[in-house]
């Protein structure tokens, strides 16, 4: 490479240089080290370095070494900071004892070279601790504070963030002397009791609003570095800085997967309030504030409409206190593609889990690949008889009027009654699916093989093609079911679900 590439070296509090020239190897910097650190050994060093705006690269090899000059010599670096850590691990100590032909003893196991001396810094704890080969993605946590000097380009919630993921590896816990975006002095939660030393402080770069590790007392002389499940500083702001990505990927996910997935990940214990408070804070975070999106909505509507001309958008709201009430939408693509569909509206509610709750209502149909297709939907405040009405008097300016439409429906009383009002020459189904769940909560304290029985007879009913076969599988129903079943097939309206007795040919298509 053109000129030296300095390597700063830092181990704890200690910083020292390796001058890399051309002939440099892996090898040649591991010595050096276990030169200038009594503490580690070829068996027991792990190397990694950092370049700004890039995450950390692991340094094993000579591979690695190479690359490390690559990157520099593209980023025009003459110096790189490399974190010097120590690792006791089993496969470190196989591969430093093959490299100078040592051998394990086969009766305890201590590494013996060639000349019948014991290596006593070998680590012999993993032979005998049962734990799992696993490792937890919180392992590079504890390289998350490496040197005074270090910058935080996220400025005081990087940092503080990095620090509590540093607290929770290391097993302990700390208290802020000093915290706002300016300043950051923290001290172990021990050093008025035991006047432990441990300190760490940060403060912003005013140049560039960097925040810079200024002074950093790593030694641990609390005693306590023993990692555990269970955290005080495992809230749910941490619980956002690690789910924010799933949140992101998948909106629907559920507090108790959050619970998992930190466990079996990051061996990490925490409850359900503070799973669901860290759900609930990145999707806050991602997709903003409930009360900020309704209150864009007008917003949305005026660049949808010059957007999207030909759309169809209404926003009613309560005009004595400008509360919001309703909203209607359907996207030109939607109205324009159902035009070559079947004409067959699916419709259906259901509530919402928001914080300001409310019902969604929606009309789908079906394009020409069996696929649902969504035409319009709407958010309301209540399910009830006077927003059906309101939907389906926008859902009437949306559809063609040329065409003789199906609806297919869960018997929703609101919507029974304003259907024949808004469309009057079009046929109402009802979904077999609801049909077949309202029998079974009528059904709820029979036998579960006699409750079965009498919903297989019910399909058979709705099934049949003529009227005669549809009153002798309605004999077997009500024989089967007795007094239920009668009541039933009386109060369900026969001409809106059975193919016998429907006026249209499309509603084969809505069981």
């Amino acid at each position: 490479m053109e000129g030296a590439l300095m390597l700063l070296c830092s181990y704890r509090n200690i910083n020292v240089a390796y001058n890399l020239r051309d002939h440099g190897t892996f090898a040649e910097l591991v010595d050096f080290l276990c030169s200038k650190f009594s503490e580690i050994g070829p068996y027991n060093v792990g190397l990694s370095y950092k370049i700004l705006g890039l995450n950390s690269f692991t340094l094993q090899d000579d591979v690695d070494l190479e690359n490390l000059v690559s990157l520099a010599r593209s980023f025009g670096l003459e110096h790189v900071c490399v974190l010097v850590d120590q690792h006791r691990r089993l496969d470190s100590v196989s591969a430093y004892s093959e490299q100078h032909n040592m051998q394990p003893n086969p009766v305890s196991g201590i590494i013996i070279n060639d000349q019948g001396e014991s290596d006593d810094e070998v680590d012999l704890l993993p032979d005998f601790c049962p734990h799992k080969n696993k490792v937890l993605l919180t392992e590079s946590w504890m390289r998350g504070l490496t040197h005074v000097g270090q910058c935080f380009e996220g400025g005081a919630h990087e940092f503080r963030t990095v620090l509590y993921k540093y607290a929770v590896e290391f097993g302990f816990n700390f208290k802020y002397v000093k915290n706002d975006s300016v300043w950051v002095t923290a001290v172990c939660s021990m050093v008025e009791d035991k006047g432990y030393t441990w300190s760490v402080h940060a403060r912003v770069l005013k140049a560039n609003q960097f925040f810079y590790l200024r002074k950093w007392n790593s030694v641990h002389s609390c005693g306590v570095s023993v990692r555990t499940s269970n955290h005080p500083r495992v809230g749910s702001d941490m619980v956002v800085d690690i789910m924010a990505a799933r949140v992101w990927d998948r909106p629907l996910t559920r507090p108790t997967d959050v619970i998992l997935d930190l466990k079996d990940d990051y061996g990490l214990d925490v409850n359900y309030w503070v799973a669901w408070l860290g759900v609930e804070k990145a999707r806050r975070t991602l997709f903003g504030a409930h009360s900020v999106s309704l209150d864009q909505l007008r917003w949305y509507r005026e660049a949808d409409m010059q957007y999207n001309p030909g759309s169809y958008v209404d926003i009613d709201y309560d005009e004595h206190n400008y509360r919001f009430q309703r909203f209607f939408i359907s996207f030109k693509a939607c109205i324009d593609g159902f035009r070559h569909c079947r004409p067959l509206l699916f419709l259906d509610g259901t509530f919402l889990k928001s914080r300001f709750k409310g019902f969604l209502l929606a009309a789908t149909a079906k394009d020409g690949n069996q696929g649902l297709f969504p035409l319009a939907y709407a958010i309301l405040d209540y399910e009830n008889n006077t927003n059906w009405g309101w939907f389906l008097q926008h859902l009437a300016n949306v559809v063609p009027s040329g065409r003789t439409l199906t609806f297919v429906s869960d018997r929703n009383v609101g919507l029974m009654e304003a259907m024949p009002t808004f469309f009057p020459i079009s046929h109402h189904a009802f979904c077999l699916q609801h049909l077949q769940r309202n029998l079974r909560d009528k059904l709820r304290f029979v036998n579960s093989m006699h409750r079965i029985g009498l919903v297989s007879k019910l399909r058979k009913c709705a099934y049949a093609p003529t009227i005669t076969t549809f009153n002798q599988k309605a004999d077997e129903f009500q024989q089967s079911g007795k007094v239920i079943a009668t009541k039933f097939l009386a109060d369900a309206h026969r001409q809106h679900w059975a193919n016998a007795f429907f006026r249209n040919g499309y509603f084969r298509y809505a069981t």
